[in-house]
């Protein structure tokens, strides 16, 4: 019987790898028909500007330096992060970056967001960011704003944020 199961699945095995390479080889066939130079001609042109790319990059903090390299405005910035079909991701990187090139909009900006985006998510980064990016210099502007959304606020999440931040300035 044990020898049984080993022909059946060594039979299997074989097919399997013998599929792939036919797979394979069509592939490859249908690829090589025509050089490398013609297909590239047929592809559309996928540039996209410095703004963009580091708004989709991964593991790169939105710094000033790199906005600035980048030509990243405060009104691409704006765009982005409020326009509700892009990915959660790229709104947040927006989010950074509107901190960065105009302090004065994202101060008008992150707390209607931390209000009423409809991504809990994103409120909860609106929190993060007012308290990251203006604690400091502007505490007593930015506590009487979460102080205020705790109050109001009906999120058990967000409030746990604002909680926690409004806590963090403190210290």
């Amino acid at each position: 019987m044990k020898l049984m199961f080993v022909k059946e699945y060594t039979q299997h095995a074989t097919f399997l790898v013998a599929a792939l390479c036919l797979s394979l080889m069509s592939t490859s066939a249908s690829v090589s028909a025509e050089p490398l130079s013609a297909q590239r001609q047929h592809e559309a042109p996928t540039k996209r500007a410095p703004a963009d790319l580091l708004l989709d990059a991964i593991d790169v903090w939105v710094t000033p330096e790199l906005v600035a390299r980048a030509g990243l405005t405060a009104e691409h910035a704006e765009r982005v992060l409020l326009n509700r079909s892009e990915r959660r991701y790229r709104r947040i990187r927006a989010m950074a970056a509107l901190c960065i090139t105009s302090p004065e909009r994202a101060l008008e900006v992150l707390p209607e967001l931390m209000r009423s985006a409809p991504d809990a998510e994103l409120r909860v980064q609106a929190v993060i960011h007012l308290t990251r990016a203006f604690g400091e210099e502007r505490r007593a502007q930015v506590e009487g704003l979460l102080r205020e959304a705790l109050n109001t606020h009906k999120d058990a999440k967000v409030r746990a944020m604002i909680t926690r931040e409004l806590e963090r300035s403190a210290r």
